[in-house]
């Protein structure tokens, strides 16, 4: 018997009775054979997009019915052609559950957006294959600061401001400023700074450094962290619109300029070519406060000629003691030794942290600086 054209959904069954007239002869009936008639395949909740960056993984989800014994196959549009999904197309792509209703692509490194679709089958008579929607897969680069300013240098009381640009992601960026804490040796958030612009403050003199941390938003697979090269903002305790130390001139002579007296310069003393010491023992124009548990820290002073003072006079100032320690001096430095032009007549403080826990804190005032004369 040939059944065709049933247009209802479910399982019918069937048998088959034999009889003859002969004389005698038994009628015989076979086993039930059951028809399932099912609806033709058919894909559901597809055509889902998906945005990464680049070497990230996405998968694209579908709701199937009808069809017995149905086979999937995912395809991808190649320059217009649809075929079979293979690792390496687009570049660094790989497929897995690529033969279910569920597909999920990794590793993708190429930039752009690419084109999926499901082919579902069924082998059962008039089963006619369905084709999902498109689902379009976004590959975006990776978060990257393009520019970004430069390392400035300002007097105490300026107001520059440093910028960076930012491009790649998937949607929203999160930007955090942040500086680097010498006593820590880490960077630390500075609250409220979240924009692509900061500017510094600058009450004191030294050296300071920032950086851009930029992030995506949560669960865009792929999208790594970008973090931005330091950018270190030297302050120059000189104020504008003043002399920068008090001269001793002749009549109708001409003070040195403004800013003549550099910010205060690290360095280790010990080239001789660099350095020379004029004065071994100069700690008598100095008071000096020590306040902590730090055992027998100090800081010498001594007057050398350098080359990073453009051979004038100044004082080298080196913390002693029997401990080693990471040291942060109020003008941002973080060597043992700084440098210190002769007629720079502020206080210098530095907080000494020894690795066996103790911390001291060393007030450095002058008592009598010369002057210079013309």
């Amino acid at each position: 018997m040939t059944v065709a054209g049933t247009t209802a959904n479910g399982t019918f069954q069937y048998r088959l009775i034999m009889t003859s007239t002969a004389s005698d002869c038994a009628p015989d009936t076979s086993a039930i054979s059951n028809l399932t008639v099912a609806p033709d395949p058919q894909i559901s909740a597809d055509g889902v997009n998906a945005s990464i960056c680049v070497g990230g993984t996405a998968t694209f989800t579908t709701t199937v019915t009808g069809g017995i014994a149905p086979t999937f196959a995912w395809q991808y549009n190649n320059g217009g052609t649809w075929a079979n999904v293979s690792n390496g197309l687009p570049a660094g792509a790989t497929y897995s559950n690529q033969a279910t209703k569920d597909l999920t692509v990794a590793g993708t490194t190429a930039n752009g957006t690419f084109q999926y679709r499901l082919i579902m089958t069924s082998t059962a008579s008039d089963c006619a294959p369905d084709t999902s929607a498109i689902s379009n897969l976004t590959v975006n680069p990776d978060i990257t600061v393009t520019t970004q300013s430069p390392d400035l240098t300002e007097c105490v009381g300026d107001m520059q401001t440093i910028t960076v640009t930012v491009n790649g992601g998937v949607g929203t960026v999160d930007l955090q400023w942040q500086r680097f804490d010498s006593l820590s040796s880490t960077w630390v958030n500075i609250p409220g700074q979240t924009t692509n612009t900061f500017t510094p403050p600058s009450t004191v003199g030294g050296v300071l450094g920032y950086r851009i941390v930029a992030t995506n938003a949560v669960g865009v697979s792929g999208c790594q962290q970008f973090i931005g090269n330091e950018i270190k903002v030297y302050i120059n305790a000189v104020s504008g619109g003043t002399i920068g130390f008090d001269q001793v001139i002749c009549i109708d002579g001409d003070p040195d300029p403004i800013g003549d007296i550099p910010a205060p310069l690290q360095g280790e003393p010990g080239n001789t070519s660099a350095f020379k010491v004029t004065n071994n023992d100069a700690a008598a124009s100095f008071q000096q406060k020590v306040d902590g548990n730090c055992e027998n820290v100090k800081v010498s002073v001594k007057e050398v000629q350098s080359i990073l003072t453009s051979n004038r006079t100044a004082y080298q100032f080196t913390i002693e003691g029997d401990f080693t320690a990471n040291y942060l001096w109020n003008n941002g430095l973080t060597t043992p030794s700084i440098l210190v032009e002769k007629n720079d007549k502020r206080n210098y403080d530095v907080i000494v942290k020894g690795e066996n826990g103790c911390e001291s804190t060393i007030k450095m005032s002058p008592l009598a600086i010369s002057s210079s004369s013309k």
